[in-house]
């Protein structure tokens, strides 16, 4: 038995992290593809730029190799791609969720 469940819809996750900062909303998840979502904390622009990056990435993925990027490596991708910023003063932290075709980690 898990420790909890759930059936949650993509909407309704991504509803749940809409939160009310000083002047306006702030959706805290970005959608990376119908597959992938990634969550926002830090400075939004930071975040929106590179998750859309990210994105656009991923479909240069799918579209050389037929098949869709796996989320594990969607996030190396993102960490590869930021770490040449280190030290440069970006404000940014991030998760990247998401499901894959097949089961990893031995289990099935």
């Amino acid at each position: 038995m898990n420790t909890f469940d759930f059936d949650l819809t993509w909407d309704v996750i991504k509803s749940l992290f809409i939160f009310k900062t000083a002047l306006k909303e702030t959706n805290k998840i970005i959608e990376i593809n119908h597959y992938l979502l990634g969550t926002m904390s830090g400075s939004a622009a930071d975040c929106q730029y590179w998750e859309r990056l990210l994105a656009k990435e991923c479909r240069l993925y799918k579209l050389r190799n037929k098949q869709r990027i796996s989320v594990s490596a969607a996030s190396k991708l993102l960490c590869n791609m930021m770490l040449g910023y280190r030290g440069m003063g970006l404000s940014m932290g991030s998760m990247i969720v998401g499901w894959d075709n097949k089961v990893q980690g031995g289990r099935e």
